[in-house]
């Protein structure tokens, strides 16, 4: 990334250290993305719905706590999962209805919420 400052004197000094400090915070907070889909796995018998979750950024590990609700969940609601920076972490509910399901959560602390229609 490259940046140039037009302004200078006191005005140029407060701009670079404030854009400084905004790039250092982004840096630090990360960038989680998190998405739901789904596969028939045994039609009419069972499928999954699976939260993958990715956070970019460097350092110690993140984890992804998630609740899913919806009309025919045969695993436990509550999972979590660990992961490191750069990886992605996969979440795995099995169903036998189709609807729609609801997920809510939170990595390292931001919470989400999705929801995926299974037909």
């Amino acid at each position: 990334m490259q940046i140039t400052m037009k302004r200078s004197g006191k005005q140029g000094f407060l701009a670079m250290v404030v854009l400084m400090l905004a790039v250092m915070f982004l840096a630090a907070c990360g960038e989680s993305i998190t998405e739901l889909s789904f596969k028939h796995v045994q039609p009419g018998v069972y499928s999954e719905v699976y939260l993958d979750t990715k956070v970019n950024v460097t350092g110690t590990a993140s984890t992804v706590i998630a609740t899913i609700s919806g009309p025919g969940l045969m695993d436990d609601a509550n999972k979590s999962a660990q992961f490191s920076a750069g990886q992605t972490a996969r979440v795995t509910w099995k169903i036998n209805k189709v609807g729609t399901y609801k997920v809510t959560g939170n990595v390292n602390g931001t919470q989400f919420t999705q929801e995926i229609t299974v037909k």
